[in-house]
């Protein structure tokens, strides 16, 4: 009996972990913990088989103490009286939300906490809150339109349906999750507000306050829930600061940080704030940022599909970096970082280009040419790189360099 346990305990637990290359992430880590239940049955049942093997007068004091140790061990971690973070959110959500809106979410966490405060408790109903990967199945449409809260696009698909739905309707609000192309987004042109974007008919509301009864931070919680909405808290201070960075740097950079605050391990706010304090002129700083930005990626989760994403996030980071380096006169240390940048994403133009900008001044003109060409085959409306190119076929090289500058 106890080695067919045992064998059942390898198959359902280890060996199921391992042919499903789990946990590959925090996520997986939650999706896969149902899963824990049958090795732990396994565990429990030969925990009780070995028991009944020792005399009452140890085995019965053994299981109580046990039970008291799981209880002081766990208790902390399972009571959720006063966990209320959820609900919190919900209700920024809520006073992002204006009346008659329509609301587009996607991942689960974020759905469940407001379809029950929408459905279960019955608040805001003069709204929508809808799932984005459910928004084209013919089942949910029928859902949708019988709410008579929104007009639903007929006949289009992909992100042309979403396109549409942004136009029919008046009030339309997304998540910083909501997944579409990058040229999509640039398209719709989503407007922060509150913990949501704009992205309907109507986009100018007023600024929201956020509240919540625990401040929230990545770094502090084991709980799945609080971390993901961490995140959205994270993103929510970080589209606010980058819509008012053209027009106000500090402001912008008061909004980073408190991106920062809410998930230290986030590399775009990191990579945000350094660039601030780049374009401020206290480089020090900068370079800190980006470090710790560069720091922050390697911590992420890496497979076929986000490896890409991460080493061009790298490739920003570097080029930065070298032209802090360029700027301080320090050549070496900038061709360095540059040469990083483009061995990360080898279809970075600005990368050769600015790798071309230091071999000029190097006067290795044959670098030159070959950095400014290949910038050229990646980003042929780069006028920099095709001006100076034509100089250097013309041979009127005196001065000329004088009016090269680094891209950031």
């Amino acid at each position: 009996f106890i080695k067919s346990l045992f064998i059942f305990f390898i198959i359902s637990g280890p060996f199921f972990l391992f042919i499903s290359k789990m946990p590959a992430n925090p996520h997986a880590l939650v999706i896969v913990e149902a899963s824990y239940l049958v090795p732990f049955f396994c565990a429990f049942v030969a925990g009780a088989y070995f028991l009944r093997k020792i005399p009452e007068k140890i085995s019965v004091p053994l299981l109580v103490l046990i039970c008291f140790f799981l209880f002081l061990k766990n208790f902390s971690l399972l009571n959720n009286r006063e966990n209320f973070f959820a609900r919190d959110w919900a209700q920024n959500v809520f006073a992002s939300t204006p009346k008659g809106s329509s609301v587009i979410l996607r991942k689960d966490v974020q759905l469940f906490c407001l379809w029950y405060e929408n459905i279960a408790k019955g608040k805001r109903k003069d709204s929508i809150f809808l799932a984005q990967g459910l928004m084209q199945a013919p089942w949910y449409k029928k859902q949708i339109i019988k709410q008579e809260k929104c007009v639903i696009p007929q006949f289009v698909w992909g992100e042309e349906f979403f396109r549409r739905f942004f136009e029919l309707n008046k009030r339309v609000f997304i998540t910083a999750h909501f997944e579409a192309s990058p040229e999509f987004l640039k398209s719709v042109n989503p407007v922060p507000h509150g913990v949501l974007s704009a992205v309907g008919q109507e986009r100018n509301f007023t600024d929201v306050d956020f509240f919540w009864s625990d401040f929230p931070s990545t770094m502090y919680y084991r709980d799945f829930y609080k971390k993901e909405l961490s995140k959205d808290y994270c993103q929510a201070f970080n589209s606010k600061g980058i819509a008012c960075y053209s027009k106000d740097k500090n402001r912008a950079l008061e909004n980073f940080l408190k991106a920062l605050a809410f998930d230290p391990y986030d590399a775009q706010v990191l990579y945000n704030i350094g660039a601030t304090y780049q374009e401020k002129g206290d480089l020090k700083k900068a370079i800190t940022f980006y470090k710790t930005g560069l720091w922050a990626l390697d911590l992420e989760y890496r497979d076929k599909r986000s490896a890409p994403f991460i080493d061009r996030q790298k490739a920003k980071i570097f080029n930065n970096i070298g032209t802090i380096f360029e700027k301080k006169g320090k050549f070496g240390k900038a061709l360095e970082n540059y040469d990083r940048a483009v061995s990360l994403d080898p279809d970075f133009a600005q990368g050769y280009y600015n790798k071309g900008v230091i071999y000029w001044r190097l006067k290795q003109w044959d670098k030159v040419v070959e950095n400014f060409k290949k910038c050229l085959e990646i980003e042929p409306e780069n006028q920099n790189a095709r001006y100076y190119l034509k100089l250097l076929e013309k041979k009127e090289l005196k001065n000329q360099w004088q009016g090269l500058r680094i891209k950031d």
